[in-house]
This record gives structure tokens, sequence and C-alpha cells, in this order.
């Protein structure tokens, strides 16, 4: 009897990844720039100034005399120098060192020392910034300037690029080193200059307000573009006051960002329409604090906990009835004197202030006229480090901000602030002796309505890249109102001209939309999962939907592409085509709503992160072959179906393909050999279910059981299209024994996608 063959197929499958997903917070941030003005080139040019020695009956208004000068021979080389103010004196020196400018120049000593004289008249003269040896002479000739600051420096040979040569100076003995004890002339006589500028102050120019989208809806960020540039090449920087309908949000916007140390009253400018101006000290040099250019930006004022404040003024404005914002950037130099103030005005029951409690940490008064209450922070400052500090009173209680973040809610018995006559100050809480604050205090902003927590988020993230605000959160906007900024430059020295960006009118309303399902983050085996949402349009009108499925890849270079569809319709939505990246080639999809009505587009929703996970997943409805017993060189194959070809079938939600290998058929003989062979062929009706080019669909050997070949190139999965045959054929070896003869063909799948 003739030996009979069996064979056995083990059907192996690619087992579906255990996936562990980490969960984070995702954002996408849609910029849409549209200019709606055009760029103009500018050309900026410094102040001039020029100057010279006249005869002094010629140096007439708009020109400044800077300080006289003659000689004991009547002229005006190798000469002294007079007093430009002396009075009362005999006699008047008949030569004037004469300037002019474009600028509005004075001999006020604010900006810069020309030169030091010794005396009123017939005077030696030195340095303006001397500190050799000899003393420091008593009597100064300045030059200031508006808009704009002088300063003045002293070189040899020549001034620097910038500087005008006001006047040259020599000293006769060699310990002076030409910077005391000296005779003055004109630029041409000594190889020692004096050299003074004029600072410009910066110029914005093409500044534009847009919408996020440049829609003007209420659920869109307003933001500000400018441009920025110095003549002097001086370091700027800028202050932004935004407003609504023309007026200030902020009842005070001060930014110190101006080297001020005049005590005038107001010489501390309020940027905002409220012109609510501050006075250094109170007009007392001694209570004045010190500026400082490392601010949060631009310039600060550094107050010495002993007696150092800002006067604000008692203007209405400042103590709003029913809800007031204050944000400030603080930086204590040590731990804080019990209620050392930071801003505010409080007296008995009446006012408002927000001040140190214990610890660096702040609390808030308020009064309504009759009572008052403390509202205590959890959070604190930090010494030496700066903190963004904010509070918000909405008539019902207080928020307070560290650092942009919502850190304490306290509710509040007191509905109203009372209005207090009494001045607002800045470093002093005003009530009692000793309780100034002792650090740096920049970016004083009061409003007189309730702040939203992403528009203060908003403020704390400028002030860490150390610029003005730039931004209104979409949360302070309403529909109708009429949104425009103003944009000042400062370069330190003096502000720049203000410069009102186009206006824009917020439009509303638009849709709504609140995503469902899939859950954010949440895996799929479906190509074709149905996306869920909710929209809501308070005018009821009828609504169509943009959905957004984009793919992101982890690292590398996108190979798969899903795209924006859009259509009217219920609020869910299936993929027409199945979608094509997998979590497996490192892809994750995000997928965002939006909404149209009338009035336009809504914001989108989302993103929400889905991961479609490949399933590589066979089953072999055929999974054994019998040929029964063959002679020796008989050979038999399964193409007329008796016996019946080894049939597979796709049952997973991807294209694979399938590798083949087996044990030893013979003893006589190992794989490959031409005594036992596979191929490929279409299962009946599902004709075109792999590719057929790159498979395996002539007799080939089948490989030895360490070794895989190619079998099935991408298999369909789609139910019509998933399943195809594998024929076998045999033939008995010349040289096999008799007996039993079994191989195990192994298929693996294999992701193809």
């Amino acid at each position: 009897m003739k030996d009979k063959k069996r064979f056995e197929v083990f059907d192996f499958f690619a087992l579906e990844k255990n996936v562990l997903q980490i969960v984070r917070e995702s954002f996408i941030l849609f910029i849409s720039f549209v200019f709606l003005a055009a760029i103009i080139g500018q050309i900026i040019s410094a102040a001039t100034l020029n100057c010279s020695v006249m005869n002094a009956s010629s140096c007439v208004s708009p020109n400044i005399t800077i300080f006289r000068l003659l000689n004991e021979s009547g002229g005006y080389y190798n000469a002294h120098a007079q007093n430009a103010t002396l009075s009362g004196y005999s006699p008047i020196y008949n030569y004037s060192l004469c300037c002019s400018s474009d600028y509005t120049l004075s001999a006020t000593c604010s900006e810069a020392i020309v030169l030091k004289l010794f005396n009123y008249t017939n005077a030696n003269v030195q340095f303006g910034n001397y500190s050799g040896p000899n003393t420091t002479y008593t009597y100064s000739s300045c030059l200031s300037a508006s808009p704009g600051a002088a300063s003045c420096t002293y070189s040899s040979g020549s001034c620097a690029g910038g500087y005008s040569c006001l006047a040259s100076i020599a000293s006769s003995e060699g310990w002076a080193n030409n910077q005391t004890n000296a005779h003055v002339g004109p630029c041409s006589e000594y190889n020692t200059k004096v050299c003074c500028r004029l600072n410009s102050p910066p110029v914005i120019s093409n500044v534009v307000l847009n919408s996020t989208y440049g829609t003007n809806y209420t659920y869109e960020n307003l933001t500000v573009y400018f441009a920025e540039s110095d003549a002097d090449g001086d370091a700027y920087t800028n202050i932004t006051d935004w407003r609504k309908n023309g007026t200030s949000i902020a009842v005070l916007n001060i930014a110190f960002n101006t080297n001020t140390s005049s005590t005038s009253t107001g010489a501390i400018r309020d940027y905002s329409t409220y012109g609510n101006n501050g006075t250094l000290g109170g007009g007392t040099a001694a209570n004045a604090p010190t500026w400082t250019s490392s601010g949060k930006a631009g310039g600060a004022y550094a107050f010495d906990g002993v007696n150092d404040y800002i006067d604000i003024g008692n203007n209405r404005s400042l103590t709003p009835n029913n809800t007031l914002s204050v944000s400030l950037w603080v930086k204590p130099y040590a731990t804080q004197n019990t209620y050392s103030g930071l801003a505010g005005n409080f007296n008995s029951y009446s006012g408002w202030i927000i001040r140190y409690s214990t610890s660096n940490q702040l609390s808030i008064r308020i009064g309504n006229g009759t009572t008052h209450q403390d509202f205590f922070s959890s959070g604190s400052t930090t010494t030496n480090n700066w903190t963004h500090m904010a509070f918000v009173y909405n008539g019902s209680g207080i928020i307070y901000y560290f650092n942009g973040i919502n850190e304490t809610v306290r509710s509040s018995n007191i509905a109203w602030l009372d209005y207090l006559s009494a001045d607002v100050l800045i470093g002093s809480d005003g009530l009692t002796a000793n309780r100034y604050f002792n650090g740096t205090i920049d970016e004083v902003q009061i409003f007189n309505y309730s702040l939203s927590a992403n528009q203060i988020a908003a403020m704390y993230r400028a002030g860490v890249e150390n610029h003005s605000v730039q931004m209104i959160h979409s949360d302070e906007t309403t529909k109708g109102e009429a949104w425009g900024v103003a944009v000042t430059g400062n370069d330190g020295f003096d502000d720049g001209t203000s410069v009102l960006s186009n206006n824009l009118t917020i439009r509303g309303s638009v849709p709504n939309v609140t995503l469902l399902s899939p859950p954010d983050g949440n895996e799929t085996r479906s190509r074709t999962p149905t996306f869920y949402w909710n929209a809501t349009d308070v005018d009821g009108d009828a609504m169509t939907y943009e959905i957004n499925i984009t793919p992101v890849k982890f690292a590398g270079q996108f190979v798969c592409s899903d795209d924006i569809d859009t259509y009217s319709g219920v609020m869910n939505y299936t993929p027409a085509s199945d979608l094509e990246c997998f979590y497996d080639n490192s892809y994750y999809y995000l997928w965002s709503v939006r909404a149209n009505d009338s009035d336009g587009q809504g914001g989108w929703a989302g993103p929400w992160k889905l991961n479609m996970t490949a399933v590589v997943d066979m089953s072999m409805p055929v999974n054994f072959v019998s040929f029964g017993q063959l002679s020796l060189l008989q050979d038999d194959n399964t193409t007329d179906n008796s016996p019946p070809p080894f049939q597979i079938q796709n049952d997973g939600n991807a294209l694979i393909n399938i590798n083949v290998t087996s044990t030893n058929l013979w003893n006589s003989i190992v794989n490959p050999n031409q005594y036992y062979k596979f191929k490929i062929n279409n299962n009946s009706g599902e004709l075109g279910s792999f590719n057929w080019g790159n498979s395996t669909t002539t007799w080939t050997s089948l490989p030895s059981s360490i070794t895989n070949v190619s079998g099935i190139a991408l298999l369909k999965y789609q139910d019509a299209f998933d399943s195809a045959i594998i024929d076998m054929l045999v033939q008995t070896p010349p040289a096999e024994p008799p007996g039993n003869k079994t191989a195990t063909v192994t298929f693996m799948s294999i992701l193809a996608e």
C-alpha cells in the first residue's frame, strides 16, 4: 500500500499591541495674520546738535548758551569759563558756547552735565563726570532736550559717531590728565574733546491690530503687531495701552520704563487715557524710590523699605464701586514687614489696599464705608525673585493670582467699594509708619472691571517674555465693542510718539461646539469611526459643520494623509473612506469641529486625540491538506481542488503581507527542493484581494523552517476581498523511503501599511 502523506497548518498571527497611553493636554494654536495696513518704509534720523563759540549777543532763542568763555587777551581761545546763568557779576564774558537743535534745548541739569566749573566766573573746568584726584567742582554747565535726552562723554582726538563736539579742554599739569583744572576753547584748539549727543526716542510704526482669524468674533483673541526702531541704536522697549470704545481699559497703566528722578508732580507717566500720573516720593526727594533698568519689562523702581513711595493721586477712577482688578510685578529684597504696602488707598472703612501680611504672603483689605474685610493669600512671593501678583474683586469675592495661576478664592460680604479721597500710593500702605515695601515694583495696572483668568495669564506671559501686553484674550471682548491699542516706544531716556492702531469692532454671535465621542485619548480599531459632537447657537440659526481630522506623526516625515471635510447635516460624521494612519506606525489623530451660522464660523472645539490601532489577524477556513498515497516520482497538486487547497482569510482591519515557511516533508531531502512547492491563487469570487504582481503566484519551493519567503502581498481586509488560496504541489523523490510523511506549513502575517 502507498504511503499516506498528511499536511498540517499552524495558523500564526501577530498579536495586537498593548499600548501604554500617556495622556497629555494638547493644544493647537491657529494663527491668521491679516494685515490691514501696508508696510511703509521709514527713514529714521537722529536729532541734530550744533554747537559753536560765538559772540554772546548772537546766541539768541531758541539757541541756548551752555557757558561763556573769555581769555586774558579778550578772545575765546585758552579761556576761562563763566556760568551761563550768571547775573549780578561784572564783567559778563563776551563769548558763548551756543547750541541749537531741531529739539527744544535747555541748560537744566536733569539730563547731562557738560562741564563742571570751579567758580561762577573766571573758572577752570573739569569733566562733568569727574571722579579723579583733587576736588569735584561745584558749579555745573548743563544740557537737556525735549523730546529725547542729552548725554555727554569725553574723548581724546575726536568724538565717537553720533556725538557732536561742543568744546575742547586742556590742563597744564600732568596729574590733571586734561580732566580737571583745565582751560577751555573751541573744538579745534585742544586734543581732549567735550562730546555730547541728543538721544532720539524710538519710533513706532506699522501698528496693526488683528483678531486671531481676522474675522473679529467674540471667540477670537486680539493681537497687536508693530515695528520699532531707534536712530541712536539704543535698546528699547514699548508700552501698550489697550482701549475699548476709545477709552483705556486700565484706569492706571504705569510702566516705569523712563529713567526719571524728578520729584515734580506727575513726572511718572500714566499711559492710560485717565492721566493718573504719579509723583516720586510725593514730591520729596528723600522719599523717592530709585529707578533701575533691571525691571521685568524695561525699567522699574526700587523701594528702600524705609520711606520710599510713589503718589498716584486720588482720582475717582482709581476706586471703582463694583469691580476692581490690580496687576503688578514685585521683587522683594527681604522678608517684608507686616503690612508693607504694595498699592492702594485705604483709611478707616473705605477704599482698598494690597499689602504683605506675614511670611511674604499677601493680604487685601476692602471697605464699603461702614465695614471692611481682609482677604489673605495662600501663596507668597519669594525673596529676590520676580512674582506677578494680581487680584480681582468682583463684588462677591476676591480672587488671587500668583504668576498667572488662580491661587486663592475668597468670598466677600462687601458688595461694593466706598470711594476714598486719599491718594493711591505705590510702595506704602499709607496707614502707619514702617509699612513700606523693600524691593522692586514694575508694570502697575489698575482696572475698573474684573479681568478674566485667561487675560491675567496673558499678562503674566508678557512679563515673562519681558514685554508689554500685546494680546487681549477673547474673554474680555463683547459684541459691538470697538477695540484699539496705543503703542509708545521707550529707550529708558524718553518716550517716543504714541501711535494708535486701527479699530476692530467685535462681531457675534457664532456657534459653539462641544465634542462628545470618541473621548479624548480614545483607542479605536475601526477605520471609519463615527465622530459625535453637540453645537449650540444663541440665535437659533441653521448651522453647517466643518470637521478637521489630522494625523500627527511622533517623529519623522508624514507618509499618510487625511484632511478636512465640510458638510451640512446632523452632528456626527463618519469618514467616507478608511482612515490611513495607524498608531502602530507612530501616528495619532487630532480631530476638531467647528460650526458656521449666518454670523460666521465658530471656534474650533478640540482638538481631541484618537489612536487608531491596527489589528493584524487571520484565520484559515481550510487548514489541512491530505494527498493520500503516492508512488515514487508520482506527483499531485491542489489546483484541481482535489484535494482542496489551503484557504486563508484576513480578519483584521489592515492590509497584511503573509510569509510562508515549512518543516521538511521528505526524509531523503531537505527544504527547499523541487518535490515540495506552493503558489498563491485567487479565491473564487474574490478576485483582486491581493497584489498579484508582488505575490508568489508561480510554483515555488517551500523554504526551510528557519527561512521565510514572501507569499501574499497586501491581502485586503474588506469582507468582499479578504481571502486567498495557497495551492500545494508534491512529488515523491526517487530515494524516498516509505512511510507517513507530515510537514507543518506556517503562515506569518505582517502589517503592510
